[in-house]
C-alpha cells in the first residue's frame, strides 16, 4: 500500500486499469497518459513539497494597504435637506423666505466675512429646526454651535464697523431673531435681538439706508420694530418724519412703503388710547380721523393703479370631505373671491385691511371710555359692529391666503412679513360670530393661525365695556 500504483484510468479511451506502456485494446496505442485512481491518490504517501513554489507570487507577499478615501462630508446635501424641510413644514417660512434666501446670496457690497455670518445664521436656523422636529441630536448640536459662534462674532464686530457695513449687519441679526422665535419660542417683546436692530438703526440713522440694497434691509427692520412696539403698546421712534422720508431720498416710495408709514403710527396711537389723560385721548381721536383719511386716499390711488393686478373668481363654497364642513359665506360676504397677480399686491391689501381694522377697534375703544357713551343706547350695536369689520376682515383673509400661495413660488424681493397684520385679522375674526362659523375650517388649517393664542396674544385690543355687549 505504500508504493504508488502503476495502473489507473486511461484518459484517451477512459478504460480502467491499463498498465503504462501497454497498448490500449481499442486504439492499439500505448497508453502513456493515465490518471491515478482516486483511492490510491488520496492514500498514497509522498514527500512534502515546498508550497512556496506552487503559491503564486502575488499571494506570497503581504496584501498592500488600501487607502480608502474618507467619507464625503455631505455638507451641501445636509444643508439642502434641512433647507427644503424648513420651507415645506414651518408655518412662518413663506413669510421669511425672501430675506432668508437673500441672506445667503452674495450682494455686491458684501465681503467674505458678511457672507460667512449670513450663511452661518441661515444654517443654524435650518439645522436646529430639522433636528428638533426629528429629534436628531447631531443636527440640533450643529445648529446650536453655529448660532453660539456667530452670535459672539456679531457682538465683537458691531462696535468696530462703519455705517455701510453696520447696516448690512441688520440682516443676520434679524435671522438670529427668527432663530429665537422658531427654536426658543420667544414671542412678542421678549426677543433680545430687537435691541440689536434698535442699536444698528440708531447708529446708522435714516441717512444710512439710502442705498437700494440697504433700503430693502431697512424695510424689514421697520416691520419688525413696529410689530414689537405694537405688542408692547408703546410708541415706536420710527414714526418720526425723518425715518419716513430720508431713506427714500433717492428712491421713490412704493404703495407698500406708504401703507407702512401709516402702520408704524399704530403703536403710538394705541399707547395714547390707553392713557388716562383726557387731552391725550382727544389727540388720539383726532389722529384716528387723520389716519382714516390717509387710508381712504391710499386705497383710492391703489385701485386706480393696480386694478388689473386683482381679479375675481367664483364665490368660495367648497366642501371639505374630511371634516364634512362647507366654507360658505353669509349676507355680508363677497360675491366672488379675489386673486392677486403678485405677493406684493396681496401684501399691500393685507396691510391696508389690518390698519383699517385696528383703527376701527381703537375708535370704538376711545368711544367706550367717554363718560357719555352708552353701548346699550346705540342703534343696532351688533349690526354696526359687524358691518364695519366684516368686509375688511374677509378681504384681508383672502389676501392672506393668496400671500401664502404666491410667496412659495415668487422670485420678488419681499421684506420680512411680521405677524402683526395676521394677528389683527385673527382677533377681529374671533369677535365676528357670523364669520367664525363659516371660516372655522380655514382658520384651523391656516398655518399662521396654528398657535394664534400664544403668538398673537399681545396684539389683541381689549374692550372692557364692549365685551359685555358683544
Amino acid at each position: 500500500m505504500g508504493r504508488q500504483p502503476s495502473n489507473g484510468h486511461c484518459l484517451p479511451c477512459m478504460k480502467r486499469r491499463v498498465k503504462r506502456g501497454i497498448p490500449c485494446p481499442p486504439s492499439e496505442r500505448p497508453c502513456d497518459r493515465h490518471d491515478i485512481s482516486v483511492r490510491a491518490h488520496s492514500l498514497s504517501v509522498s514527500p512534502e513539497r515546498d508550497l512556496s513554489t506552487v503559491i503564486p507570487r502575488r499571494l506570497q507577499s503581504a496584501p498592500p494597504d488600501f487607502n480608502l478615501p474618507p467619507e464625503l462630508p455631505l455638507v451641501a446635501f445636509r444643508r439642502e435637506m434641512a433647507t427644503t424641510y424648513f420651507f415645506r413644514s414651518y408655518v412662518w417660512a413663506p413669510f421669511w423666505r425672501s430675506l432668508l434666501l437673500s441672506s445667503t446670496s452674495t450682494p455686491s457690497t458684501a465681503s467674505d466675512g458678511f457672507n460667512y455670518i449670513n450663511q452661518a445664521c441661515f444654517d443654524a436656523l435650518m439645522y436646529s429646526y430639522m433636528g428638533r422636529a426629528h429629534r436628531n441630536a447631531a443636527f440640533q448640536d450643529r445648529g446650536r454651535r453655529l448660532y453660539t459662534r456667530v452670535l459672539g462674532q456679531v457682538q465683537k464686530m458691531l462696535p468696530r464697523l462703519e455705517k455701510p457695513q453696520l447696516a448690512q449687519m441688520a440682516t443676520p441679526v434679524i435671522v438670529m431673531g427668527m432663530y429665537e422665535f422658531a427654536i426658543q419660542g420667544l414671542v412678542g417683546g421678549t426677543d433680545p435681538h430687537h435691541l440689536g436692530i434698535h442699536w444698528i438703526l440708531q447708529h446708522c440713522g435714516p441717512e444710512g439706508f439710502q442705498d437700494p440694497e440697504l433700503l430693502q434691509i431697512f424695510r424689514s427692520c421697520r416691520g419688525m420694530m413696529t410689530c414689537q412696539a405694537l405688542w408692547l403698546k408703546t410708541r415706536c421712534y420710527l414714526e418720526a418724519e425723518a425715518w419716513k422720508t430720508v431713506p427714500w431720498q433717492h428712491t421713490p416710495k412704493t404703495f407698500e412703503d406708504r401703507i407702512m408709514d401709516i402702520f408704524v403710527d399704530l403703536p403710538g396711537l394705541a399707547q395714547d388710547v390707553d392713557s388716562d389723560s383726557p387731552e391725550t385721548q382727544k389727540t388720539a381721536r383726532e389722529s384716528i380721523s387723520v389716519l382714516m383719511g390717509k387710508l381712504k386716499t391710499w386705497r383710492g390711488e391703489w385701485d386706480a393703479c393696480h386694478w388689473h393686478d386683482v381679479y375675481s373668481v367664483p364665490p368660495l363654497a367648497s366642501h371639505d370631505e374630511r371634516d364634512g364642513k362647507s366654507l360658505t359665506f353669509g349676507d355680508n360676504a363677497f360675491s366672488g373671491r379675489l386673486k392677486f397677480n403678485s405677493p406684493t399686491r396681496a401684501l399691500e391689501i393685507l396691510y391696508y385691511n389690518a390698519c383699517l381694522l385696528y383703527l376701527t377697534q381703537l375708535s370704538d375703544l376711545v368711544r367706550s371710555q367717554t363718560a357719555t357713551y352708552d353701548p346699550h343706547n346705540e342703534p343696532f350695536p351688533l349690526r354696526s359692529y359687524s358691518i364695519a369689520r366684516t368686509r375688511p376682515a374677509l378681504e384681508g383673509l383672502v389676501a392672506l391666503s393668496s400671500i401664502s400661495d404666491l410667496l412659495n413660488t415668487s422670485d420678488e424681493k419681499e421684506t420680512v412679513i411680521p405677524p402683526a397684520p395676521m394677528a389683527i385679522l385673527y382677533w377681529v375674526l374671533q369677535d365676528l360670530p357670523e364669520l367664525i362659523g363659516s371660516w372655522e375650517v380655514f382658520l384651523s388649517k391656516s398655518k399662521p393661525f396654528e398657535k394664534a393664542q400664544e403668538e398673537f396674544e399681545g396684539f389683541k385690543v381689549k374692550f372692557p365695556t364692549l365685551q359685555s355687549v358683544f
